[in-house]
């Protein structure tokens, strides 16, 4: 296992119709499409944040 400085692969999705349409274009074109729901989300997004965490303990 590499301890290189994690890096999220998850690019941006699961935005409701009327949010996207007030996004940039650049931004739009950056989103994915749905998967899941807000609560596969938060998921995602907290494994993301554990690993930063771990990754900053370990480097220190």
């Amino acid at each position: 296992m590499s301890w290189a400085e994690p890096v999220s692969s998850h690019s941006i999705g699961g935005l409701a119709d009327v949010t996207i349409a007030l996004l940039n274009e650049n931004t739009q074109l950056n989103l994915s499409p749905r998967q899941g729901d807000s609560l596969a989300g938060a998921v995602i997004l907290a494994s993301d944040r554990i690993k930063q965490i771990e990754y900053t303990r370990i480097t220190q």
